[in-house]
């Protein structure tokens, strides 16, 4: 595989990286999203990955759109499937949970007004509206989520991000999870919430997962 572009030392040795995991860090604007994408290629060119078995995840949507870019003018007509982690998350939940809704749409802007209701339900109902504010309840989630912590987890002694979380602090996001799921609204955080709970759980489609990319 010839490398087309200068690139510094660093960038090629990511770039000719073979076996096992490897950390590339470097600030905004240096390169990693350009080496990302000559990896995956060179892979998929030298014939030491099949790209229909290749992922790549992104946070956001305008990243991964960059790099299915990049990727498909170094290597025009790929199958590399490129997502952000909530859109590989909802895919997993589509194709292994049956239970979960096949019609899932995300909260947007205009409806984050519905989210924040919720956390005013939140402490209302618990009786905690004296104390505790509603965008306390919103960073209390965005901690839990964070840690990819389940509401079904939360009182699991065996679970090792959950077992230092105060009583009242669970009792929140529990509360508050039934609640958004009651109103049918649904985060990114959470949809990767519930699909690494997805495969914590279900043995079968962590294997299908670790089996095929």
């Amino acid at each position: 595989y010839r490398i087309m572009r200068q690139y510094t030392e660093a960038q090629i040795k990511g770039i000719n990286h073979d076996t096992g995991n490897v950390l590339v860090m470097a600030g905004a604007g240096s390169g990693k999203t350009t080496v990302m994408a000559e990896r995956a290629v060179r892979l998929s060119k030298t014939g030491k990955c099949d790209d229909r078995r290749m992922l790549l995840v992104t946070f956001t949507r305008k990243a991964a759109e960059s790099l299915k870019d990049r990727i498909d003018r170094l290597h025009p007509g790929n199958a590399i499937t490129v997502k952000t982690f909530s859109a590989f998350a909802k895919m997993l939940l589509h194709i292994y949970n049956q239970k979960y809704p096949k019609n899932i749409k995300l909260v947007d802007e205009q409806q984050e007004w519905k989210i924040e209701s919720c956390a005013e339900k939140t402490v209302k109902d618990l009786h905690l509206s004296h104390r505790v504010k509603p965008s306390e309840v919103l960073s209390i989630v965005g901690m839990c989520q964070a840690k990819g912590i389940h509401p079904s987890r939360l009182n699991d002694p065996l679970d090792p991000f959950s077992a230092d979380i105060p009583d009242e602090t669970k009792k929140i996001y529990e509360l508050f999870c039934k609640k958004q799921k009651a109103e049918n609204l649904f985060t990114k955080n959470e949809l990767v919430v519930e699909a690494l709970e997805l495969l914590r759980s279900d043995y079968k489609a962590l294997s299908a997962v670790r089996s095929w990319y």
